[in-house]
């Protein structure tokens, strides 16, 4: 990635920061942070047999 998209990109996720306020940031952060931490259930569910009542 060029230097200067870099600087681009890093000044313009400041400037979001800055319009959002960084409590709102922060509350999405630890939103964020959390919900990596509760673990996924997963469920597998087999799909029902057919009937073949032929």
């Amino acid at each position: 990635m060029p230097p200067s998209l870099t600087k681009e990109i890093v000044d313009k996720v400041h400037n979001f920061y800055e319009q959002l306020g960084r409590d709102e940031v922060r509350l999405v952060q630890e939103w964020d942070e959390k919900e990596h931490k509760i673990p996924k259930v997963e469920t597998n569910v087999e799909p029902k047999p057919e009937d073949n009542d032929e």
